[in-house]
């Protein structure tokens, strides 16, 4: 009976651990959700990337346009004396062009704002509804999967390569704070804006 009653305490934490823990296999890895993690997530499933996994340390998708709170996008530069936005193109541009359509429904002008240090602005609310209605069909479509969140705890890597990604949850997580997650990938694309997986990776890099 006495050992019957160990082995049941004993076991317990152990099943309670695998129930919090939970691990994707996917073909790509994305970490980080700001908005060129989002740009990398959208192109990636155009290419036919059959199965994407993004994860964010956020509720909100978009980085800077809305959870960094800053509304001014992008910056000014100076050509022949005048200031003029940089080039726009790609999945960049497709993001301002829903940025203006929302402004123009919303206050009857593109550009409203009169910003000094760019020509367009958005509300961080308002950027990452537009930031999900973008990757709304991948997610529907069963291609994409979001993770919101997660904290990169751990990398794991194999012949110098990242072969899967380990996160706790983070400061805004909602979730039980014991809760494990593991994302296995054939790539991964570290996206964060402090290089979360890379410092953890053992890569060289720069700061």
């Amino acid at each position: 009976m006495k050992s019957s009653v160990f082995s049941a305490a004993f076991l317990l934490p152990v099943l309670l651990s695998s129930l919090r823990a939970e691990t994707i296999e996917t073909d790509l890895l994305i970490v980080g959700a700001d908005e060129s993690g989002c740009a990398a997530a959208v192109q990636a499933a155009r290419l036919g990337v059959k199965r994407i996994v993004l994860t964010n340390d956020h509720e909100w998708l978009g980085g800077q346009f809305c959870t960094q709170g800053i509304g001014p996008i992008d910056e000014w530069t100076v050509v022949e004396g005048k200031r003029v936005n940089f080039p726009r193109s790609g999945t960049f541009l497709e993001i301002i062009e829903r940025i203006r359509a929302h402004n123009r429904r919303t206050y009857g002008v593109a550009t409203p704002g009169n910003s000094w240090c760019g020509s367009d602005t958005i509300e961080p609310r308002a950027a990452a509804a537009i930031f999900e209605e973008w990757l709304a069909p991948h997610v529907a479509s069963g291609v994409l999967r979001i993770e919101r969140s997660w904290d990169v705890d751990t990398v794991e890597t194999k012949e110098g390569r990242v072969t899967g990604v380990s996160f706790v949850p983070s400061f805004f997580a909602r979730e039980d704070p014991d809760k494990r997650l593991t994302i296995r990938a054939k790539l991964t694309i570290d996206s964060s804006d402090l290089g979360d997986v890379i410092r953890r990776s053992g890569a060289g890099y720069m700061a």
